[in-house]
């Protein structure tokens, strides 16, 4: 990010320094004591009156809201747009009435050839510049898109290898990199930096594309509308077609989106004061099994399961799918297992659920199995002289970039150990049969080193089960 700084020409201490948002000042010890903290939940989200643990595949919505965004100003084109409705007013920024959403899912067709060439266009050239945020003129990420985009039969193509470059690539943090290529450099960020990533991409190989801002829908604390980021992409006279790389629908958006406007400001809130979900649906058409059929499918699946410190966690059905419902917390939709036996959570790739039971067949206990990616950033700064030869390699420093918590890899006695640096506790490690893999002596935290081109560590992936018994 550009930044400005002030120094004190005598002493050379700084005394501000100005972040495109943020201010930072030297100040008395008065100023720093009436210091408080502040709740924004208010103004980054609004509660909505029905859980739908399946997000992705909402497919229509319907919403009476009333919504004083700043950051941006409103005007009532921006809420009537291909795949949305408006029916309201709009004055001094204050949007009152009814969002009716239904985002259909773009195939490619009338794509404009890849490289494109929309030069000539004076309404793209906006969407073609670089920015601040977005900094599409920067070699680096000008080097990669290239990279990811090259043999793109058209430019539809190009765009979904760049939204799932940055799916798959850049983990979830607040702040994360900031601009595009802070996030690149970084491989993290929240929704802002997801977006401005893939502008970037886009408009260095040509492809109009841009930052849109409104909300979406989530199923946390029994259904929430959150202030949120996303990309429209530009395919000609297909127009302007959705994608959220942030929430991994890289060639769609779900209908619990409800757009606001071009992305003006990063100082934005979407103050809702309300949030009435009046209809909705989920997937096209009618299911293909009825109610009963799919009950009787899940019924040895259903119900409480207790673990002695986390509480309860109960299992139903909604909406057609296997529910995982953390009271107070989250809600998710399964997918139906694999041959494995794992239920993979439709909403994220990091959480799945395995099932365990008796003899008998019967369903006994419930597993969340939680993965935390942490990217290598370093050596450590004192390896050990004695360290095996086999453990070198895995040794170093590892950021959890969702909490900015460091972690150390280490060993002693010939054996692996994970230092939490934040919680001051160390995890002794014992090797799996797989290459690569290692857990902890209570059997529940594994970790898995993930290994570049040149077969050197990269990241490590930590997963933790916790079990619950019916």
């Amino acid at each position: 990010m550009k930044s400005k700084l002030w120094l004190d020409r005598a002493t050379g201490v700084a005394v501000q320094t100005q972040h495109p948002n943020r201010l930072s000042y030297l100040a008395d010890t008065s100023v720093v004591q009436a210091l408080r903290t502040a709740n924004l939940d208010g103004n980054l989200l609004a509660n909505a009156n029905i859980s739908i643990p399946n997000v992705k595949e909402i497919s229509y919505m319907k919403v009476r809201a009333t919504i004083v965004p700043t950051g941006l100003w409103v005007s009532p084109e921006a809420l009537n747009v291909p795949g949305q409705r408006f029916a309201g007013t709009v004055k001094e920024n204050l949007v009152e009435g009814e969002f009716e959403i239904e985002h259909r899912r773009y195939d490619g067709s009338k794509a404009p050839p890849f490289p494109p060439d929309f030069s000539r266009d004076p309404a793209m050239k906006d969407y073609l510049s670089t920015s601040d945020l977005i900094q599409s003129d920067d070699p680096v990420l000008a080097e990669k898109a290239r990279e990811i985009t090259k043999g793109s039969r058209d430019s539809w193509e190009a765009a979904r290898r760049l939204s799932r470059w940055v799916s798959e690539n850049i983990q979830g943090a607040i702040p994360g990199g900031g601009t595009a290529r802070g996030v690149y450099d970084s491989r993290s960020g929240e929704c802002g930096g997801h977006s401005f990533l893939m502008a970037a991409f886009c408009r260095t190989v040509g492809i109009p594309a841009r930052v849109v801002w409104g909300c979406m829908y989530a199923p946390d604390r029994g259904g929430i509308f959150g202030q949120h980021g996303w990309n429209e992409i530009y395919m000609g006279e297909a127009g302007w077609i959705p994608v959220d790389t942030t929430a991994k629908e890289t060639d769609y958006i779900d209908s619990g989106h409800i757009r606001i406007g071009v992305h003006q400001s990063i100082a934005t809130a979407l103050n809702a004061s309300r949030m009435e979900i009046l209809d909705y649906r989920i997937g096209i058409g009618s299911p293909a099994e009825s109610k009963p059929a799919i009950s009787a499918k899940y019924e040895r699946y259903l119900g409480e399961y207790t673990h002695s410190s986390r509480g309860k966690v109960q299992v139903v059905v909604k909406d057609g799918s296997l529910v995982l419902d953390i009271p107070g917390k989250i809600a998710l939709a399964l997918k139906d297992p694999d041959d494995k036996g794992i239920w993979q959570s439709k909403l994220t790739d990091r959480v799945h659920v395995t099932f365990g039971g008796a003899d008998s067949g019967a369903i006994t206990e419930a597993c969340i199995h939680e993965f935390q990616p942490m990217r290598r950033t370093g050596p450590l700064d004192l390896p050990p002289a004695d360290a095996p030869a086999e453990l070198r390699g895995y040794l170093g420093k590892y950021l959890l970039m969702q909490a900015q918590a460091e972690f150390l890899v280490q060993t002693e006695d010939g054996v692996l150990l994970l230092n939490n640096l934040a919680a001051k506790r160390i995890t002794r490690l014992k090797p799996q049969a797989a290459e690569g893999c290692w857990q902890d002596e209570s059997g529940n935290l594994s970790i898995r080193f993930a290994l570049d081109g040149k077969r050197d560590v990269e990241s490590l992936v930590v997963e933790s089960v916790t079990r619950f018994r019916r």
